[in-house]
């Protein structure tokens, strides 16, 4: 599974921040594999959490000012 993404990452991904760091940890030398996919899970849920809370707060805002 690793070592799939790591090749579709390099075919397709442009360089970017996100493109980066997803690199980065497939790259790591030395790194366990189960490690590798734990890093990446807890990026995606990193983002979906801080969009979750920016979406929360969008929301009250409006309430707010009505």
């Amino acid at each position: 599974m690793v070592e799939m993404a790591l090749k579709e990452e390099r075919e397709m991904c442009a360089v970017d921040a996100v493109s980066s760091v997803f690199m980065s940890v497939l790259n790591a030398p030395g790194v366990d594999v189960r490690e590798k996919k734990a890093a990446i899970i807890d990026f995606i849920t990193a983002g979906t959490q801080t969009v979750s809370w920016v979406k929360m707060c969008v929301v009250r805002v409006q309430w707010w000012v009505g």
